[in-house]
């Protein structure tokens, strides 16, 4: 389950109810974000708090959004990441294509 909040243009989304980012939460979250991202320039942040592995479509779904994000023009984030999803972002050395924060700030946007 995605809870979604919303401050000014930005969607907060979070996961309380698991513990991993799986192919099923993928594919929801891709089509919550495609809904939002329709209609112009949003910032949307993926609070993690809680979330402890990715499996490998939820890594390339974070991806593919990422890369959308830039060629669109809108601000993708991802916050409060567990040191074991961390330490699957630097594996698979995508450092340089998620935007990593340590918690989440949401400033007027």
């Amino acid at each position: 389950m995605i809870s979604i909040s919303r401050i000014n243009k930005a969607y907060i989304l979070s996961f309380p109810d698991t513990s991993r980012f799986d192919i099923v939460l993928s594919k929801e979250l891709e089509e919550q974000i495609n809904q939002f991202t329709e209609n112009g320039s949003c910032r949307i942040v993926l609070n993690l708090k809680g979330i402890h592995f990715i499996d490998s479509k939820g890594f390339a779904m974070l991806v593919r959004v990422a890369k959308m994000a830039e060629e669109k023009k809108y601000s993708f984030e991802i916050c409060n990441v567990s040191e074991e999803v961390k330490e699957l972002i630097n594996i698979m050395d995508f450092n340089d294509v998620l935007k990593v924060f340590s918690e989440r700030l949401v400033a007027p946007y």
